[in-house]
């Protein structure tokens, strides 16, 4: 194997090594109310409902995700998320929005049951809200 082709692999795995680490850290009482994965990444407000979405294997997470319909969803976005999906749209509703921070929200209200796919702005992190 050529030197440079060695260096370009030990940054690869590097990279792999950063990103793959952080994620959405549940409280004690969280994790004794979790059921599901789904019931994990979401938290029930007086406004409506949160989804946290966190990042894994280069992929939303989680990426399959069950929402009430009528019902005001906030959506925020873990420090695990990197890159381009950040960029979070969902193309059936015509929103996308950059999320720079864990700070930033984006609330949606689903306004019939089906499947809504969402992505980043690249396509390349996606997944899908089943609203009930």
């Amino acid at each position: 194997m050529k030197k440079t082709h060695k260096n370009m692999l030990q940054a690869v795995i590097i990279i792999l090594i950063i990103f793959g680490i952080g994620g959405y850290v549940l409280s004690a009482e969280e994790t004794a109310a979790c059921t599901s994965v789904s019931n994990c990444a979401q938290k029930e407000t007086q406004e409506g409902k949160t989804v946290i979405i966190e990042m894994k294997n280069y992929n939303y997470y989680p990426n399959t995700i069950q929402v009430p319909a009528n019902t005001p969803i906030t959506i925020t976005l873990d420090a695990s998320v990197k890159g381009c999906l950040r960029s979070f749209t969902i193309p059936a509703l015509k929103i996308q929005k950059y999320l720079q921070t864990p700070k930033d929200t984006l609330t949606v209200t689903f306004p019939q049951p089906g499947t809504y796919k969402f992505a980043c702005s690249m396509g390349m992190g996606t997944g899908t809200f089943i609203v009930e």
